[in-house]
């Protein structure tokens, strides 16, 4: 029926949705700010090796956000409670030194 193909959508966005913010979290977490020999701050992604003069965490919130916001903005329309999402996993921390852009 067109009600449960609508369901299953649903389900499949909140599945994406919860998907995402773990990839946002893991993601955030391994980026770390820093300041060079001149005081300039940069940001240091400790998994990929990568540095950056821009912090790139406030965008990746920001698309967590508004995926966030449409899942529940279809489920109020469609009369559909949002399932809690299952607790995050604690992330192990790493000691790698920092490298400048």
């Amino acid at each position: 029926t067109p009600q449960a193909e609508k369901m299953a959508q649903l389900q499949t966005l909140q599945r994406e949705c919860h998907d995402l913010e773990q990839q946002v979290h893991a993601e955030i977490g391994a980026w770390t700010e820093h300041v060079d020999d001149a005081g300039h701050k940069f940001y240091y992604n400790r998994k990929q090796g990568k540095s950056s003069w821009t912090d790139p965490r406030p965008a990746q919130c920001h698309l967590l956000y508004l995926k966030m916001k449409l899942v529940r903005i279809l489920c109020q329309h469609a009369g559909v409670n949002m399932e809690d999402a299952p607790p995050r996993p604690a992330e192990a921390t790493e000691g790698n030194s920092a490298k400048r852009p």
